[in-house]
């Protein structure tokens, strides 16, 4: 559940640590292969050996989160959601799940919609 931008980071990952080697996804989305859903993928890099999941959208938040709780052993990052912050109104992550999510206040800035 790659992006253009996570493929770059995944190869660079490979380039700097010699055991590391990325699996992915391409075009995940619902839209690009319907009835297929992130945990079925999950289950699938599962079984080509992989250590770590991340997936790259909050429309993936609910099927990471089934994932994660499917696969407990197995960490798993949402690259967006909101499952694994304490402080939000979604959280209910298991101890193998976490998000990562950029600073949006700028972006919001630059369209114009920060809040003053």
């Amino acid at each position: 559940m790659v992006g253009a931008r996570f493929y770059q980071a995944g190869k660079y990952i490979e380039s700097k640590i010699p055991s590391a080697k990325m699996v992915y996804v391409d075009n995940a989305n619902p839209g690009a292969k319907p009835g297929v859903t992130v945990p079925q993928l999950v289950d699938d890099l599962v079984g080509q050996g992989v250590k770590i999941v991340f997936t790259t959208s909050d429309d993936f938040k609910d099927g990471t989160l089934e994932a994660a709780i499917k696969h407990p052993d197995l960490p798993i990052v949402n690259v967006s959601g909101d499952h694994a912050w304490k402080d939000g109104k979604d959280f209910k992550a298991p101890k193998n799940l976490s998000n990562f999510m950029g600073r949006m206040e700028y972006g919001k800035m630059i369209a114009g919609c920060a809040p003053r």
